[in-house]
């Protein structure tokens, strides 16, 4: 009998692990995760996907490396995600401490842990497009394109990115990194302006006095979904070719503001923009509410300008492509949120 390919998720509640989780349960694997707490709150996406009971969860804060390595002895794994980590990329200048706890040191510890130990394992860790320069935005970033990250979040995805492609060279060892652009879903946290955008105006359209604020609405982002995002994890590693990075994006851009606009054609929401800058509000045309006001305190320290990704090279050497338009991810989130409300 052949013995179930063993995958383990580090940060398998977040949004990502959640779905990827779901994905590898879906296809027979046994799968692992691990999640700093095991209450109901920390475990809700599991529990909403309704895998929770399929698979194995492990309490490990990363910051505790006694902890992971103990994880890691116990499950031997074949394939590990490294999901976990800080990931508040407009809080980083004042949380640059923690920063190195969760971003810096476990990612040194797995490596080495790898390659002393688990030197066949395959591993991908999870990095991002903050990690790109921002002034040249005339062509779609690929792995070639020029690093200069604007944040301590992305400075932190950047070393991330250097010391997996030294250790993948130097030692062998098949490890990897996912530069990922902007993917969301019904489970992105709050604290993410697609997830606030259509909680809030699901929100709305139940309580019409309700209103709530957003930052610079014309910034632009290469959004897509995670759900094609976690499918590609698994078939880069599981890929015959070497393993290498990839980049996973949609190559489109779009602004929040063109976001807000899709979100409430879909709740048959008509708006109103009234103003400019700061000073710009957005109504309800057919009530006069107020729904949206905008405020300095959700603007980024350093804004960056908008990128786009090229996922070809990945697409071409993976076999992965998407399978959401950007409407299809749109009308989940939202369908989400009004069953939830």
């Amino acid at each position: 009998m052949t013995k179930k390919q063993r995958h383990l998720i580090i940060g398998g509640s977040g949004q990502d692990g959640a779905l990827l989780a779901d994905y590898l349960v879906k296809k027979g694997f046994d799968v692992h995760t691990t999640c700093r707490n095991k209450t109901s709150f920390s475990l809700e996406r599991l529990i909403y996907l309704q895998i929770l009971e399929e698979i194995t969860v492990h309490k490990c804060d990363i910051r505790n490396l006694s902890k992971l390595k103990d994880v890691l002895e116990s499950v031997l794994p074949n394939y590990v995600y490294f999901l976990a980590g800080y990931t508040k990329t407009a809080d980083s200048f004042s949380d640059i401490l923690e920063i190195a706890d969760s971003n810096l040191k476990p990612v040194c510890f797995m490596l080495d842990f790898l390659r002393k130990y688990m030197p066949d394992t395959k591993c991908l860790f999870a990095g991002s497009s903050e990690i790109f320069d921002t002034e040249n935005i005339e062509n779609k970033i690929d792995l070639k394109s020029r690093f200069s990250p604007k944040n301590p979040y992305g400075a932190s995805k950047l070393f991330l990115f250097n010391v997996v492609k030294q250790y993948r060279e130097y030692y062998n060892l098949p490890v990897m990194t996912a530069l990922l652009f902007n993917h969301e879903s019904e489970l992105r946290s709050h604290f993410f302006v697609t997830k606030k955008i259509t909680k809030n105006l699901v929100t709305f359209t139940k309580n019409n006095e309700y209103s709530f604020q957003l930052g610079n609405i014309d910034a632009k982002r290469d959004w897509s979904s995670a759900k094609d995002f976690v499918r590609c994890f698994y078939k880069a590693l599981e890929s015959d070719n070497k393993v290498d990075d990839i980049l996973l994006a949609s190559g489109k851009l779009m602004s929040v503001r063109e976001f807000i606009k899709l979100s409430a054609k879909i709740l048959n929401l008509e708006l109103d923009f009234v103003g400019e800058g700061l000073n710009e509000r957005i109504f309800c045309k057919k009530t006069g509410k107020l729904i949206i006001s905008i405020s300095p305190r959700y603007y980024r320290e350093l804004e960056t300008n908008g990128l786009a990704g090229d996922p070809t090279e990945t697409m071409q050497r993976t076999g992965w492509s998407p399978n959401y338009t950007f409407e299809m991810l749109l009308e989940e989130m939202i369908k989400y949120e009004l069953e939830k409300n």
